[in-house]
């Protein structure tokens, strides 16, 4: 059914509203229209003109024509209803079938909006207006439409309350918390409680006032434990008003505080039990026997209680079957949990006195069975000597004892615990119990009444024991067994807590740390390491069991004579140690020998640790490493069209590889840059009578140089290049025969099935770090390579991790630093994170003797200097707010990214390039800018007092933009360049090497990245670091291209860093952080690519 609602005041009705009815009616198809008329709204001030009743009478004639139009006195009879909201909810909860229209004129629907809960009324409701024949439609449909958006508003509006519900609780919740925390900060004061004892009959009673200097009468205790625990503010007078916390009272008043809680849980336990019984509890509390104990110590120094000693007697009698136990006392007292109390009053005055029992509450227990039982207990014959031991026994000292029944059980106090080795060489343990005349019983004997601690001995010894013989009142223990000397060596001191313990000889030395006298001797046989182990207490065979057991936390070993191995021993510890550090396992040892590859043979000799195994190097192992460290010109002469090329440090270094070569160990020659680490190895390939081939595998850039080099010096060693297509590099490697072929990691990568079937004499990794990461395809393809001897060429073989100085030596000699997890473990993480100096120690002990590494500073006296300048420019204005511009912006990409945990090193890097960027010129990224950059002027200065002075420059750039806003420069300044990039190709790269090296060019403009290796550049005596970054290395080497070998001049190394930004950050950081290498290989400046977020914040400030 569809039913109208035409509200009003209708004071009076006229024909309008009559109209208004009918019209309703006719354009929505109502069923019928209620006339409701209403009291007077609350939100008009005056009353109506006519009386109800008045009112009613006259709708309900100027109605009667018209059927469907009905009077209701639903609104005007409802005094508590007001509002036309309220009306419809009720409505609609009584009719819930009717579909309810509220009808409006079309003046009132202009404040509809104003009315009370519009959106009641249109939840419970459709909005029916009528227009007026001289209304604007427009305007009546644009308030509609008003009304039905609000609605959906007010609607969206308390979806959002509902769903946040859940949060505003919280919110509440939390903001009072808060408001209380800073009330409890701000209000210092500590309020006390004081309480006032008297009795009901023999009930004690407490009640309390609170405050300090006026005090309130405590009316509601239950309420207030409800406000410490709600943390609520209170006010009990003018003069008290608090927030209640436990923070809030002194440490008296949080005594009692605890009694109240104690007896409200009580209180509350006995009213669900009997809620007809007890009365909820208000202003006092009634002290339950329950209380006493607790009662008693929270009110002791207020009240002046006291103590008194225990009078009490207790009597046991025997009749025929069972036996009667009584307790007498002179006054009648008060049994709490564990203690018993007389109190009552004295010339008004609360007294308290407390008879201390056990804490356990064993004597308690006792006498209220008693008083609940007519003040006797009755005991079985059959169960009295468990009721003697388990219940009298532990209470007995707090009775006088009058024992009628003549059964005078004697009492062992005193607890001695032996222990021995039998004929049988059995070990065993033997409890025995002493009373007050000395006389002596056995433990593990049923014949006894044994205590408490008693029994906890022997049940202690028996999870220990593997036989209790009960006839000898021993506990044996199995020699084999690792759980007889867990007892011997920590079970005992737990016993000695509750008894004295006495142990033989022969016992104690059971357990005691022993040297078995290892003897390791090593040699040299067949090529490897051997290793003997000896010991005169240890046959060899069983050598690998007791060492397995012994890393298996074992304390002992039986040997297969009999004999009990301890193995608590500094000796088996050692070896231990030694083989963790040689990563060998037990399984590798057979009949007290094992083998290690010859490799280890330098770091063994520098083993020093050992102070209990006795290290013997043997006459082959002696000879073969004297002979190695002392190898001279003399056995490995320097070819003869060598002799006057090579300086004496590189005739050193052939003297070195050689060594190398004949004792079958690989190495890293890790010169200085500069030192000619290409000409030692094409002098020590050039010595070799060999017919297999060698290969050189390096940096795509640095192919020609090598062949240039070869020609340059030998006059018969043949070198062949290998590259170009693919075809023709397939033919190429078919034809390897004889000499040295050189090829790049990048062929390398693509070509390396291509070599599986070619033994090399040598492999020669020139700028190893190449395969500083072990998973890419350049490490995985050169370590595929079957070769007699391997080399590796580099200046900074651990620019980043130690992860890259295993990687080269995993190239050279796999296993030799053993795989990667166990290299992590037991070295990278140590030194990287622990900073371990041992672990660092130990592994330059093992790498040293491989490396060999010579600075210009050692070898090259006649090496003019290298001076480094730092240019530190200013922004102009203009470029400092561009600069500040961008730096914001990244602040806030960066802080946001933070926020959110999630740091992406790419995004910090891209962030970086930016600043950078604006560092070198604006002009990079702003199409708009015009002016050469402060910078870019100061670098142009420094170029052009070089031409004046007939000097040639180096310019390093990360940035190919920046090369060609410099190009530009160049050319307006008349000044001849060259420019060299990572396109450029490798036969045009070498022409222009050629041609700088021997022109009038001034100028040679490299790209960082495609120019730091491979490039002989000695004709120029001034380098620029137009954009300096954190790779120490990068620069150092690319600073090396003209200080060298052939350099005549002084080098001026120029930083250009622009002030206050980023570049000039990362200067400092480089300053505060070594590069790793430092620890390894001398004279390496820091590189840093692993920064912590700390570090990368700074960046950006």
């Amino acid at each position: 059914m569809k039913v109208g609602i035409l509200g009003g005041t209708f004071d009076p009705i006229h024909n309008a509203h009559i109209e208004i009815a009918k019209a309703a009616l006719n354009q929505f198809s109502l069923d019928k229209v209620m006339v409701m008329p209403t009291p007077n709204p609350p939100h008009k001030d005056k009353n109506t003109i006519t009386s109800n009743f008045h009112r009613i009478n006259m709708i309900k004639l100027a109605i009667l024509p018209y059927e469907n139009i009905e009077f209701s006195d639903f609104e005007i009879n409802m005094h508590d209803v007001t509002y036309t909201a309220d009306t419809l909810y009720l409505l609609n909860e009584l009719n819930p079938d009717i579909e309810y229209y509220f009808i409006l004129g079309s003046d009132s629907i202009m404040s509809f909006l104003s009315w009370y809960r519009p959106d009641i009324i249109l939840k419970y409701a459709k909005l029916l207006t009528v227009r007026r024949d001289d209304e604007s439609f427009d305007l009546m449909d644009s308030k509609i439409k008003e009304i039905e958006k609000e609605n959906q508003r007010q609607r969206r509006k308390a979806q959002l309350r509902q769903m946040a519900s859940m949060s505003t609780k919280l919110i509440d919740f939390n903001k009072s918390q808060y408001q209380t925390d800073l009330r409890l900060s701000i209000n210092q004061e500590k309020y006390d409680l004081t309480p006032n004892v008297y009795l009901n009959g023999d009930k004690i009673v407490l009640e309390y006032k609170i405050g300090n200097e006026k005090k309130y009468v405590l009316k509601n205790i239950a309420d207030f434990i409800e406000r410490i625990q709600n943390q609520e503010n209170y006010k009990y007078g003018k003069a008290l008003e608090f927030v209640h916390s436990e923070k809030s009272f002194t440490d008296d008043a949080l005594k009692q505080i605890d009694l109240m809680k104690k007896a409200l849980i009580i209180h509350h336990h006995d009213m669900e039990e009997y809620s007809y019984y007890y009365e909820p509890i208000k202003r006092s509390i009634t002290i339950d026997p329950r209380l006493f104990d607790e009662f008693y110590d929270a009110n002791k120094e207020i009240f002046s209680l006291g103590e008194i000693e225990c009078n009490l007697r207790l009597y046991i009698l025997k009749e025929d079957d069972y036996y009667i136990v009584r307790v007498n006392v002179d006054e009648p007292i008060y049994i709490g949990g564990k203690h018993g109390y007389r109190y009552g009053m004295n010339n008004g005055k609360f007294y308290m006195d407390r008879m201390i029992f056990d804490e356990e509450g064993n004597v308690c227990r006792f006498l209220s069975s008693i008083m609940d039982n007519e003040g006797q207990l009755i005991i079985l014959e059959e169960q009295y000597q468990d009721f003697y031991k388990y219940v009298l026994l532990p209470i007995l000292s707090y009775f006088e004892v009058f024992d009628e029944t003549q059964n005078d059980i004697p009492t062992y106090d005193e607890i001695k615990i032996y222990g021995d080795i039998d004929d049988n060489q059995m070990i065993y343990f033997q409890p025995v119990y002493v009373d007050e005349n000395q006389n002596r019983v056995y433990g593990f004997n049923d014949n006894i009444i044994t205590t408490y601690q008693q029994d906890l001995i022997e049940k202690y010894i028996e999870q220990y024991a593997s036989l209790i013989d009960q006839n000898k009142h021993r506990a044996y223990f199995d020699t084999n067994s690792q759980t007889t000397y867990e007892f011997i060596f920590e079970g005992l001191d737990y016993l000695k807590q509750y008894g004295d313990v006495y142990v033989s000889e022969a016992l104690k030395r059971v357990g005691k740390k022993i040297s078995y006298n290892l003897h390791v001797g090593v040699s040299v046989e067949n090529n490897l390491l051997k290793f003997d182990i000896s010991s005169h207490e240890i046959p060899k065979q069983e050598l690998q069991d007791v060492l397995n057991q012994y890393r298996r936390k074992k304390k002992f070993y039986r040997l297969k004579n009999g004999e009990l191995l301890y193995l608590d021993s500094p000796d088996l510890e050692e070896l231990s140690e030694f083989m963790d550090a040689y990563h060998v396992d037990v399984k590798d040892i057979d009949n007290g020998e094992f083998s290690m590859n010859k490799q280890r043979m330098l770091a063994i000799d520098e083993e020093n640790d050992f102070e209990y195994v006795e290290l013997d190097r043997e006459e082959s192992f002696v000879e073969t490493l004297d002979r190695f460290k002392s190898a001279t010109q003399k056995e490995y002469p320097v070819p003869q069209n060598y002799e006057k090329i090579l300086r004496d440090y590189q005739k050193e270094g052939y003297v070195w590889l050689h060594t190398l070569k004949d004792y079958g160990f690989n190495g890293i020659l890790a010169d200085d840059m500069g030192l000619g680490k290409t000409l030692q190895i094409i002098t020590l390939l050039d010595s070799l009578k060999t017919n297999r081939p060698s290969l050189v595998v390096c940096p795509s850039s640095l192919i020609y140089n090598w062949e240039d080099e070869v020609h340059k010096f030998s006059k018969q060693l043949s070198v062949t290049c290998i590259t170009g297509n693919g075809a023709l590099r397939k033919e190429l490697i078919k034809e390897i025969k004889q000499g040295l072929y050189v090829t790049s990691y990048d062929y390398m990568r693509r070509d390396f099935e291509l070599y599986q079937d070619i033994e090399f004499e040598y492999v020669i990794l020139d700028e190893a770090q190449y395969i500083k990461n072990q998973k890419t395809k350049n490490a995985q393809s050169v370590k595929t390579l079957k070769t007699r001897h391997k080399l590796a060429l580099t200046g900074t073989p651990i620019e980043n991790s130690l992860a890259e100085l295993w990687s080269i030596f995993d190239f050279l000699m796999p296993q030799y630093l053993y795989n990667y997890h166990h290299f992590k473990e037991t070295y990278e993480i140590p030194i990287i994170k622990n900073e371990d100096q041992q672990k660092q120690a130990k592994l330059k002990q093992l790498v040293e003797p491989f490396i060999l590494r010579r600075t210009k500073k050692e070898v090259l006296t006649e090496l003019p200097d290298k001076i480094e300048n730092n240019v530190i420019i200013p922004f102009t204005p203009e470029e400092e707010k561009v600069y500040l511009a961008n730096l914001s912006t990244i602040n806030s990409e960066l802080q946001s990214a933070i926020q959110v945990n999630h740091i992406d090193k790419i995004q910090i890097l891209a962030m970086m390039t930016r600043l950078r960027q604006l560092c070198c010129d604006q002009r990079i990224l702003y199409k708009d800018i015009i002016e050469p950059s402060s910078k870019l002027k100061a670098c142009m200065d420094i170029i052009e007092t070089a031409k004046e002075n007939n000097q040639k420059v180096l310019l390093f750039s990360s940035f190919t933009k920046s090369l060609d806003l410099i190009e530009a420069e160049l050319r307006k300044k008349d000044i001849s360049y060259y420019v060299l990039t990572g396109s450029t190709t490798k036969i045009k790269r070498h022409q222009l090497v050629n041609a700088f090296q021997n022109d009038q060019t001034t100028v040679f403009l490299i790209s960082l990245k495609a120019g730091g290796t491979g490039l002989n550049l000695t004709s120029a005596s001034t380098v620029i670091h137009y954009d300096p970054w954190w790779n120490m290395s990068a620069q150092n080497q690319a600073t090396d291209r003209a200080y060298r070998i052939g350099q005549t001049n002084n080098v001026q190394v120029y930083k250009l860093i622009m002030k206050n930004s980023i570049e000039e950050k990362i200067q400092k950081l480089q300053e505060q952080k070594q590069d790793l290498s430092n620890m390894f290989i001398e004279n390496n400046n820091g590189s840093i690519t692993q920064m912590s977020t700390a570090d990368i914040i700074d960046l950006f400030k």
